[in-house]
């Protein structure tokens, strides 16, 4: 062979155990990237824009160690959020060869809930991925207060607070000509995640009702489907056996995500918001929750959000000083329980998230026994629906509402403006973590822009005990202006005592539009033992304008 030659093929050699040194340090770096990955799982992330590419190599994933799961997650369990759809059908067709168990699919969201167990583990780390979380059990809340006829019932389960029976409607301020519209709510669509419903429940019949599974097979009994039957007849409820919903004519959506033995998830639970949100939903009720954040409920939530729907829940039947979720995430309509007095029902969550309340102790619902069958129904799971359905409404009876409604410019954060500026102040002036901005009102809801309203009501009464010292309890009455113009008045408090005694306290007041304030006296601890009765009057230009009478005892503590 020539010189030439010979230098041709060496040139040849040379490349080529270049190409294989190459090779064996870009193998050797793959694999220190796995280890790392293995040893560092992804952190949870919720936007694709945080995917690493660094981080999406195979090898060995983190699997949990369900000793060591937290309180409420599901053992075994893994949900994945991905980059983009290719990378989730790409996991997909990976992880099925090799025998991992894939449990449902989000395909909207890029989110699969997977088995987590050895072939999963074997599998490495998804590329494409950008976080996990757990999977948290989800159940239909415990029934409160069945049998509120009974005086002793009422005050074991619900505190005595007063059933408020079939006026829900009423106490929310919708007067006998806006129940007399048949048509509250036409051309709205609210979305009912929950059990299912029975449909054929005389409360129900003529309602505009579909159904969407996210669970798969049937409920196992009628009695399955009690929770969801009673909240979709607090909103769509046709007047059978006294049962009245606030969106009468509103389109109902029910998603059905618990199963026959009332059990949901986390990510059913987010799978139903997603679907709701394709069926076209505007508002999306959810009278239950979770004790715990959940990534994918999470992020479900602020997706509905991000496109103009309304999601109202729960805030749960704890007694709890903390929301459940998704009552508790930022811009959820979250909604707590009162009784027929608007006193708050001592089992109704509290907390800086709350922003309304509404009628949740003894309220007619429909029930499932039979189809002819009306319960008593307690909880803030009956509280949301009627807020729901009291949305519905007056988005179809306001030219305002209805008009941007149409427009696709209403949005769920201006919808919540509207529901704390229509709400009517319960407790302490202002925002309180026990009442939210108080309960929500219809006719303030749906007033015109412009009109001229002039109304100060007496709102609540509470008692301020006595604290430090020689301090005395004092008696406060919230007074305000539910109407559109300043209002200047005067106000006169008289208080009777059991001795047949009385003290009067006045005073003058200039409130500006939606404002309210708090007047008081101190009472004399030894004159209050027995309880003092309270009668306020609102007097404008001579003329008594509003008055109200209670009686409040020593125990009607708070601040």
């Amino acid at each position: 062979m020539s010189r030439s030659g010979d230098r041709f093929y060496g040139i040849i050699a040379f490349i080529v155990l270049i190409i294989v040194v190459v090779g064996f340090f870009k193998v050797q770096k793959n694999r220190e990237a796995a280890t790392v990955a293995t040893t560092n799982p992804p952190a949870l992330h919720n936007h694709p824009d945080s995917y690493d590419d660094g981080a999406a190599t195979m090898g060995g994933f983190y699997a949990n160690n369900n000793d060591d799961i937290p309180a409420g997650a599901v053992a075994g369990e893994k949900i994945l959020f991905f980059k983009d759809e290719k990378s989730m059908r790409d996991f997909l067709d990976y992880a099925r060869q090799r025998g991992v168990k894939i449990l449902g699919v989000i395909e909207a969201a890029g989110i699969v809930r997977v088995r987590d167990d050895a072939n999963f583990a074997a599998l490495g780390i998804p590329a494409g991925i950008v976080g996990e979380d757990y999977n948290f059990r989800m159940r239909i809340p415990e029934e409160i207060g069945a049998s509120l006829d009974d005086a002793d019932a009422r005050e074991n389960v619900v505190g005595g607070r007063v059933p408020v029976g079939a006026n829900a409607l009423s106490q929310l301020g919708f007067s006998a000509d806006d129940l007399a519209n048949s048509a509250r709510g036409a051309g709205v669509k609210i979305a009912i995640l929950d059990s299912g419903i029975l449909l054929d429940h005389i409360a129900l019949r003529g309602a505009s009702i579909s159904q969407i599974d996210v669970v798969g097979g049937a409920p196992d009994t009628a009695e399955s489907l009690s929770h969801g039957t009673a909240v979709a007849s607090l909103v769509c409820g046709n007047g059978e056996g006294g049962i009245v919903g606030a969106a009468a004519n509103a389109e109902i959506v029910a998603v059905r995500i618990f199963d026959g033995n009332g059990d949901a998830d986390s990510f059913t639970a987010a799978a139903g918001i997603y679907a709701a949100i394709e069926a076209g939903a505007q508002i999306v009720n959810i009278s239950a929750g979770l004790s715990e954040d959940s990534a994918v409920l999470r992020q479900a939530v602020e997706f509905a959000i991000s496109q103009g729907v309304t999601i109202v829940a729960a805030a749960g039947n704890e007694g709890l000083t903390a929301l459940a979720y998704p009552a508790a995430y930022s811009g959820v309509i979250a909604v707590g329980a009162v009784d027929a007095e608007n006193s708050s029902a001592p089992f109704s969550n509290v907390g800086d998230n709350l922003l309304s309340v509404a009628p949740g102790v003894g309220i007619v619902a429909a029930g499932t026994a039979d189809t002819n069958v009306v319960t008593s129904f307690s909880g803030t799971s009956a509280s949301a629906p009627l807020v729901a359905g009291t949305l519905a409404a007056a988005i179809s009876d306001s030219a305002e509402l209805g008009t941007a409604a149409s427009a696709q410019i209403l949005s769920s954060e201006d919808l919540a403006d509207k529901v704390a500026a229509a709400s009517d102040d319960l407790g302490v002036p202002g925002f309180d973590e026990e009442y939210g901005a108080g309960i929500l009102n219809y006719s303030r809801l749906v007033r015109a822009p412009g009109v001229v309203v002039s109304d100060v009501s007496i709102n609540d009464f509470y008692v301020r005990a006595a604290s430090g010292g020689n301090a005395d309890p004092a008696i406060f009455v919230l007074i305000q202006n539910r109407g559109t113009v300043w209002a200047e008045c005067s106000f006169r408090m008289e208080l009777t005592f059991d001795d047949g005694r009385r003290a009067t306290t006045n005073g003058n007041l200039n409130l500006q539009p939606g404002e309210s304030v708090a007047r008081g006296a101190s009472v004399p601890e030894r004159r209050f033992e027995k309880g003092v009765g309270v009668n306020v009057q609102i007097i404008m230009r001579g003329i008594v304008v509003a008055e109200r009478a209670t009686y409040l005892e020593p125990a009607e503590s708070g601040e």
